[in-house]
């Protein structure tokens, strides 16, 4: 009896582990689109695990992020902007 309690509970312990793995961060990436402003070095930060990047001349960035992760978009010559990852978008790896 022993044993198959230990056994289920390995079962269980596994299965938890493997849902957890499909919520583990990766990184996304992305491009800033402005009209009227420069898009080189706008400050990206996820303020769920509080890391951040600058975007390059071109607006493009990478950040590791996951599902629903709060990700807030600044600069001193653009509108400040919070954005949250979707579903799709953590799937595919590319903010729209």
């Amino acid at each position: 009896m022993t044993k198959n309690y230990l056994t289920n509970l390995l079962i269980i312990f596994c299965s938890f582990f493997i849902h957890s793995q499909e919520m583990a961060e990766k990184v996304i990436n992305g491009t800033i689109i402005s009209d009227s402003s420069s898009v080189e070095g706008v400050h990206i930060l996820n303020l769920v695990n509080e890391k951040s990047t600058v975007s390059d001349r071109n607006g493009k960035f990478s950040i590791a992020a996951k599902e629903d992760d709060l990700l807030v978009f600044s600069a001193i010559h653009l509108e400040y902007t919070r954005k949250s990852v979707s579903k799709s978008e953590y799937q595919s790896g590319n903010l729209s």
